[in-house]
This record gives structure tokens, sequence and C-alpha cells, in this order.
């Protein structure tokens, strides 16, 4: 494991044993797969969100161990459906009907 990883690692174990509680979600952006799921044990729920587009196997590999994927387009979802996970369309954005004024 490099050095980088390790550091991280410790890093989450750090933090997940200052939370009294267990944690029940993880809910990961991380595009550069700096922080794994498998660096969270015992979580109950680990959800990955991209918001952007994954433009390398980084990007790519960010996402193993999910439970569930959402994301703001269905090209970003297409780019993970090698992945045995479901996968969900989230809207980018607001409706005309809170800009609306008052």
């Amino acid at each position: 494991m490099p050095v980088f990883h390790w550091f991280m690692r410790f890093q989450v174990k750090r933090i997940v044993k200052s939370i009294p509680q267990p944690i029940d979600i993880v809910w990961s952006f991380d595009l550069g797969n700096l922080y794994p799921f498998k660096f969270f044990q015992n979580v109950k729920y680990k959800i990955f969100h991209p918001v952007d587009e994954p433009l390398n196997d980084v990007a790519l590999a960010s996402a193993h161990g999910a439970d569930i994927i959402f994301s703001v387009t269905h090209e970003i979802l297409a780019r993970y459906s090698n992945l045995p996970v479901p996968m969900y369309f989230i809207n980018h954005g607001i409706t005309d009907d809170f800009l609306q004024p008052v």
C-alpha cells in the first residue's frame, strides 16, 4: 500500500473512532479515490455520488465498494454500469417553483 493510502486509512480510523455512535452512512463524492470505501469498516450503507465526469481509471475505481450510486447525469452513471449496484439519476439544480417571487 502506498504511504499516502496508509496515512489516509490511519486518518479515517482516527475519525471513525472519535465518533461515539456507529456510522450508518458514508456518502462519498470522492473521484480521486483518496478515501476508498474499504477504509470504512462496519458502515451500514455506502453511497457514491459522482457529480463530475470520471476522466480516468482512478475516478472509476472510486465507486468500488459502494452499495448504491447517484449522479447528476445519465452519462456519468453509464460510466459505472459495470458495477452490480443500483444506480439513480438525481437532477442537478432546482425547479422553477423555487425561483418564483413569493
